[in-house]
């Protein structure tokens, strides 16, 4: 699994501890066979009272994406097979419809975790898209930087999940849709829970 290294950088960056100001994009009305961005997303309510947060806990807003970016200075960093860890286009590929990427800041535990859904034509490119990044963090791990990029990880035919020191991801498909949530200073339980409620909300 990835996004470990993206959410510790975006710390860094952003810094866990500090708050960012300004407005949050919209969300953006969209529906493919039953898959609805509007309703798999959580509102920040939602997500405070599954990770167990106060009002501290707010979306940061020049991280509301309507589509995956990549950071390519960084994905230049590390050996190929790891690039998808700043690549987000190498985890959701370009086949999808639809997407959207938000991510929340909480600075008394200085953490973060965000929440993503890439929709898809159809279930076979989803669950093509799901395979294509499993086989690519089993090559990242398998690399010498694989233990501190990746940790721990572990797939079956619908999840992924990987996890090294305080941050974490975690993947599902459902029907046509890719679930993605990545943290840092919250826990693999508080992932599930929200990655769970999201899959909740795919019909099909």
């Amino acid at each position: 699994m990835s996004r470990l290294i993206p959410i510790c950088a975006v710390a860094a960056v952003v810094g866990c501890t500090r708050l960012v100001g300004g407005t949050a994009l919209p969300l953006a009305p969209s529906s493919t066979d039953g898959a609805d961005l509007s309703r798999i997303m959580l509102d920040t309510p939602r997500i405070r009272a599954l990770v167990g947060a106060d009002e501290q806990l707010t979306i940061i807003p020049t991280m509301d994406s309507p589509a995956p970016a990549d950071i390519d200075e960084l994905a230049a960093t590390v050996p190929p097979p790891c690039r998808f860890i700043f690549a987000e286009t190498a985890v959701f590929g370009t086949r999808h419809t639809r997407f959207r990427k938000i991510t929340f800041q909480y600075p008394p535990n200085a953490a973060i975790i965000s929440q993503a859904a890439a929709i898809y034509p159809d279930p076979q490119t989803a669950r093509q898209t799901l395979d294509a990044l499993a086989a690519t963090v089993a090559a990242c791990a398998d690399s010498p930087a694989g233990t501190k990029l990746v940790g721990d990880w572990a797939a079956d035919p619908e999840t992924l999940r990987s996890g090294a020191g305080a941050c974490g991801s975690a993947y599902q498909l459902k029907s046509v849709v890719l679930l993605e949530v990545t943290y840092c200073g919250f826990t693999s339980s508080d992932a599930d829970l929200v990655l769970t409620n999201m899959a909740a909300n795919v019909t099909g």
